[in-house]
């Protein structure tokens, strides 16, 4: 079974977006990159849709995430 990394890396390598959880809340992103950094994988995402208690701008917005699960 793939890694959440392995296919983040998979939907940036085909230009397709993505869901995931967040602190347990759902989010629809475009990841742009991914990246390690201190001990874990840290993602670039455009992300347009969300659960979370910051409001997402309904036009999108940039986010960086580190404790994510797809």
């Amino acid at each position: 079974m793939p890694s959440n990394a392995d296919l983040l890396k998979d939907a940036i390598r085909n230009k397709r977006q993505a869901t995931c959880y967040y602190d347990d809340l759902y989010g629809e992103m475009c990841p742009h990159v991914i990246g390690w950094k201190r001990g874990s994988y840290h993602v670039l995402s455009y992300q347009f849709a969300d659960e979370s208690r910051e409001v997402c701008r309904p036009e999108g917005e940039w986010k960086f995430r580190s404790r994510w699960r797809l």
